[in-house]
């Protein structure tokens, strides 16, 4: 009976350190909707920066320029208290094979995919300010959407707080970008 007691224990433990890997609670609050969230958000986040990086320089309306300039700021701190998040749970930084955020897989989180971002590498002025205009339009609704995932499911305060300021924040720069876009079709 005391082995069986100790297995008992153990389990509970891994339980507890590693979650449930679906919907449960682990000890420290995350569930899985925290993790594949933040898994998301650390890939939505990398590629705005190399996007960024690349563009910034070559932009000449001032919007843009701030835009541009803006994510190594702001989203270079976050990335690393998410992978803090996700190595402190014993979680990968991407998915695993088949999983994706949200349920829409990469191409659904608003991502350009790699050929689309070797173009905004390779394009120069005027179509540049526009390409990178609906790049980030896309970018940024498709963080609201995982965000709001997030908000829904998820259960970490950490990664609600996050989810909580993409919503407050992504919305009214939206407005802003789509005011943009329509002046330059």
């Amino acid at each position: 009976m005391p082995r069986l007691l100790r297995m008992l224990a153990v389990l509970a433990l891994l339980v507890v350190a590693c979650g449930d890997g679906g919907g449960g609670v682990a000890a420290d609050g995350h569930n899985h909707s925290d993790v594949t969230f933040l898994q998301g958000m650390v890939q939505h986040h990398e590629q705005v920066l190399r996007i960024s990086d690349s563009v910034a320089p070559r932009v000449v309306d001032p919007y843009l320029a701030d835009l541009a300039r803006r994510p190594r700021e702001d989203l270079a701190p976050s990335i690393g208290t998410m992978k803090q998040w996700l190595e402190r749970w014993g979680h990968p930084m991407r998915p695993e094979s088949g999983e994706h955020s949200g349920g829409h897989g990469v191409a659904g989180l608003g991502m350009p995919s790699d050929v689309e971002v070797a173009r905004l590498d390779a394009v120069s002025q005027p179509a540049l300010e526009k390409l990178f205009l609906e790049a980030m339009i896309r970018h940024y609704e498709g963080a609201i959407e995982m965000a709001a995932d997030d908000m829904d499911n998820g259960r970490y305060a950490g990664a609600r707080e996050l989810a909580q300021d993409i919503l407050e924040t992504h919305e009214a720069e939206l407005v802003k970008m789509r005011q943009l876009l329509a002046g330059r079709s």
